[in-house]
């Protein structure tokens, strides 16, 4: 079976290879801590996914169809689970104290989540809504940490820019080529390196816990 949207898919799939090294490389380090443990949930969440948004795009692209409509809400629960990781991974840098509380509250708001996604819309615009207040806070943690003089944060705050920047190309629909390098492969492409550049300031940070 040829791949229906091949750009959308390909880069689908190569977030998905990504994000798997990048948790696996995290998970890797030689330490244990809550950050690291969420940091991996992160970047495994990313992959699902994006593996099963390359599946839409590349097997199933017909909306309404059942594997279409089935596998859609999937990815949607999945970009959910990066939004809860997201809120979590910002709590653990900028506010320890209350990890619990953010745990209670952002779990609770990807129960909220799922219902409204399975049951009333699904639409992508739903997850970006979703995702934004996670990655606000993920950017204002990053920013604390740059006031304190931890430096590794600079990277994540470039990658949150550039997670900005990605979204606005995918809801403005900016492409390379409306065919073979669509909005869609473009923002895969921009959100491949700002995840990197999370990445970075994620591993530096959990690599100095070991030595403090």
């Amino acid at each position: 079976m040829f791949l229906q949207q091949p750009a959308v898919a390909i880069t689908d799939f190569i977030l998905t290879l990504e994000t798997i090294i990048l948790a696996f490389i995290i998970l890797n380090i030689s330490v244990k801590s809550k950050l690291k443990g969420v940091s991996f949930l992160f970047y495994i969440s990313l992959a699902l996914g994006s593996l099963i948004g390359g599946i839409v795009h590349g097997f199933f692209p017909d909306i309404g169809s059942f594997w279409n409509l089935i596998l859609w809400k999937v990815t949607m629960i999945s970009i959910g689970l990066v939004a809860l990781f997201a809120w979590l991974i910002a709590g653990n840098l900028g506010l320890p104290k209350y990890n619990k509380l953010i745990l209670y509250v952002a779990s609770l708001e990807f129960i909220f989540y799922c219902i409204f996604v399975l049951f009333v819309d699904s639409q992508f615009k739903i997850a970006i809504l979703n995702y934004f207040p996670a990655i606000i806070f993920l950017f204002i943690s990053f920013g604390i940490l740059c006031f304190r003089k931890n430096y590794s944060s600079l990277w994540g705050l470039a990658g949150i820019i550039l997670t900005f920047v990605a979204v606005w190309i995918q809801e403005a629909q900016i492409s390379l080529h409306s065919i073979y390098f669509n909005h869609n492969a473009l923002y895969h492409l921009v959100q491949g390196i700002a995840l990197l550049l999370i990445f970075f300031a994620l591993k530096r940070i959990i690599s100095k816990k070991i030595k403090s």
